[in-house]
């Protein structure tokens, strides 16, 4: 039987002694919290904790990054959700030089001048076409976005159509 991923609370009382008793009542929420009966770990309800961990993983897999947004108001006992949001909704063709009074946007991605994420920039497309629509900007802080890092100040996997010099040349 496959588990998903498991909590292992390490908290600490006053005296530096685990606390037993409070580890135990947080692994218990988390479990319940991740529960595919409860609804609350994805934004539409229909995903437990081990499916959306599933979900994750095929979607780094196939598409070499993944972008599960934060929803920090949920109606639920925890107050948290996530939704897995479309790679290819980030308009890669999105590109802006930084300046003086604006960030860069590489390939879909605002960054700093330290290459911080600054905000994402999502097409509102559909299924048949994801780069159309109006611009969507999510915030940073609302969005986790897992890729492996190959070089400095890299801000997203690369695709195959999209080259180190487009790189070099946004960030200008």
């Amino acid at each position: 039987m496959i588990n998903g991923f498991k909590l292992q609370s390490l908290i600490k009382d006053t005296k530096g002694n685990v606390d037993i008793l409070a580890n135990k009542e947080l692994e218990y929420a988390w479990w319940e919290y991740g529960r595919a009966c409860n609804g609350f770990i994805t934004r539409d309800g229909g995903m437990g904790a081990l499916d959306f961990d599933a979900l994750i993983l095929r979607t780094l897999i196939i598409d070499g990054e993944a972008f599960i947004r934060i929803y920090k108001n949920a109606k639920n006992p925890y107050g948290i959700t996530f939704e897995l949001l479309d790679g290819l909704q980030i308009d890669l063709t999105k590109n802006q030089k930084r300046t003086a009074g604006q960030n860069a946007i590489i390939m879909g991605i605002e960054v700093d001048d330290a290459f911080r994420p600054v905000r994402y920039w999502f097409r509102e497309g559909d299924e048949d076409n994801y780069q159309v629509g109006q611009y969507k900007q999510i915030p940073a802080d609302e969005v986790i976005h897992l890729y492996r890092k190959e070089f400095p100040n890299q801000t997203r996997r690369f695709w195959p159509d999209c080259s180190f010099t487009r790189f070099i040349e946004t960030i200008g």
